[in-house]
């Protein structure tokens, strides 16, 4: 194919309708050079048409037998190649998407993150909060335990006046403070470690408890206190039974020989007397106290405690007398306590009687 640009040669002929149609296809591909020529500053050459056909003809065999010339595996490798394009937009799309979750996920995280840090803030504010609570707490505990061992202290004093113990029980709060008599008692055996051999006794939880004690045992001193005692105050009783058998030997002798004074107190009333013998397993624990009498007993001397040992049995009704054995609700007392005024003879020899039986007034 030769491009020609002839000066003398005539245009070729061709029909009206075919001129008509030349024409408009010249004006077309006029406008088209005159806008490519402004575009690439190139002109246009003519080609015969002649020309044309044969590189149309050139072009369309070209397309037919291509395929048939190329050997299969390029056009494997060209078909691979489009399915690999293809996968590859694919990823590019899956990375986008994968970009877009991960800006979204590091969003929630910084959150999270700001989260946790003003928990964490809130946390050791609570903590310190806490830790403030739990000294006011501790402060407030030592400050009631001091003011419960004076305030006991005095009133033990004052309990061995009887009509300081007649105006007691009148008011409307009796009933209430023995109750909590009880659960104080009840808390503080319970606050004693399983290893302590030895009990601080100046402690104010000590000094506490034992005015409490005290305080029982001289409002049980007089008739009417163990008659409000036996009536309204039977779970401070049931607490102080309970009590003796859940202390060591050994351990708050004081205590223990307060409790016993006091249910000693009550046993003098024959209600008090019957309610303490009915409650299980204390006639056990008695007997198990008399066995080791150098546990509670505050005797000093072996004849003292030989003597209150086998008082206590008589009164128990475990040792015989004679060919006589006492039964419990025939001996004069079910307690183990013995007063100065109270003599193994006297006992031994019938001399007492419920009516002459004298309680036990701690000063």
């Amino acid at each position: 194919m030769a491009a020609l640009v002839p000066a003398s040669r005539p245009p070729l002929s061709f029909p009206p309708s075919r001129r008509a149609g030349l024409g408009a296809m010249r004006r077309c591909a006029g406008h088209a050079g005159e806008l490519q020529k402004d575009e690439t500053n190139e002109d246009f050459v003519q080609v015969r048409r002649r020309d044309l056909e044969r590189l149309t003809t050139e072009v369309m065999q070209l397309r037919d037998f291509l395929p048939k010339i190329l050997d299969g595996d390029v056009v494997w490798t060209f078909q691979k190649l489009d399915a690999v394009e293809s996968s590859l937009e694919k990823k590019e799309e899956e990375i986008e998407q994968l970009k877009m979750d991960c800006e979204h996920f590091r969003a929630r995280l910084e959150a999270a993150q700001a989260d946790c840090m003003r928990e964490k803030k809130e946390k050791l504010d609570l903590r310190q909060h806490l830790r403030e609570a739990k000294q006011q707490l501790l402060q407030q505990a030592e400050y009631c335990t001091e003011m419960g061992a004076a305030v006991c202290t005095l009133l033990w004093g004052v309990s061995n006046n009887e009509e300081a113990v007649k105006t007691i029980l009148g008011g409307s709060k009796a009933a209430k403070f023995f109750t909590i008599t009880a659960q104080t008692m009840e808390s503080f055996v319970k606050s004693l470690s399983e290893d302590m051999k030895q009990q601080d006794l100046d402690s104010d939880e000590n000094q506490f408890v034992l005015a409490l004690a005290g305080i029982v045992t001289n409002v049980a001193a007089l008739a009417c206190g163990r008659e409000f005692l036996v009536s309204s105050s039977r779970d401070l009783l049931d607490t102080m039974m309970h009590l003796l058998g859940e202390l060591k030997p050994g351990l708050c002798t004081k205590f223990k020989v307060l409790m016993l004074m006091s249910l000693y107190n009550v046993s003098i009333n024959l209600k008090g007397l019957k309610y303490i013998s009915e409650s299980p397993g204390f006639i056990p624990l008695l007997w198990w106290l008399l066995n080791d009498p150098l546990s509670v007993l505050p005797s000093s001397s072996r004849s003292e405690r030989w003597e209150t040992q086998v008082m206590c049995g008589i009164r128990l009704g475990v040792l015989p007398w004679g060919k006589v054995k006492i039964s419990l609700l025939q001996a004069e007392m079910c307690l183990v306590w013995i007063s100065g005024k109270v003599l193994v003879s006297d006992i031994l020899n019938n001399r007492l009687s419920r009516n002459k039986m004298q309680s036990v007034v701690l000063l």
